[in-house]
C-alpha cells in the first residue's frame, strides 16, 4: 500500500547577497500576507512628497517593519547592513524581492501538482447515477 508523505520542499528560499538567507514555507496564508504588505507599501511609496521629510522616515520605517514581518523580527536590520546607504527606495527593492520570488516560487510548486488524473466514466462510478 502506497504511504502518503506530506513534502518538506513546499518552501521558497529568499538569498540576500549570499550573506543572509530566509526560509518562507509556502502558504495560502503567507502568500496573502506577503501582498498586503506590498501594496500597502506601494501605496505609502505613492503618497510621498518632497517637502514632508517625516514622511519619507515614516515610510521607511514602516518598510523595515513590514520586512520583518515577513522574514521575522531583526531581518529587515541584517538585509539593510548590506546596502552602503539604505534608504526607501533599497527597502521597496527588498520588498520588491521577496514578494516576486515567493510569488514565482509559489506558483512554480502549484503548477507541479496540476497532474492530469485519470476519471472513469460517469457510469462507471458506484454509487453515482
Amino acid at each position: 500500500m502506497a504511504v502518503f508523505r506530506p513534502q518538506k520542499t513546499n518552501v521558497c528560499e529568499l538569498n540576500f547577497d549570499d550573506t543572509f538567507t530566509f526560509t518562507l514555507p509556502l502558504h495560502e496564508e503567507t502568500i496573502r500576507d506577503i501582498a498586503k504588505i506590498a501594496g500597502e507599501q506601494v501605496k505609502k511609496l505613492k503618497s510621498l512628497t518632497a517637502e514632508d521629510d517625516t514622511a519619507f522616515d515614516e515610510a521607511y520605517n514602516s518598510s523595515l517593519d513590514a520586512i520583518d514581518d515577513i522574514l521575522g523580527e531583526g531581518a529587515a536590520d541584517k538585509i539593510m547592513s548590506l546596502f552602503e546607504k539604505p534608504g526607501i527606495l533599497e527597502a521597496a527593492s527588498v520588498i520588491t524581492y521577496i514578494s516576486e520570488e515567493y510569488s514565482e516560487q509559489y506558483g512554480k510548486n502549484l503548477k507541479g501538482y496540476k497532474a492530469e488524473g485519470k476519471v472513469p466514466p460517469a457510469t462507471a462510478r458506484r454509487g453515482r447515477k
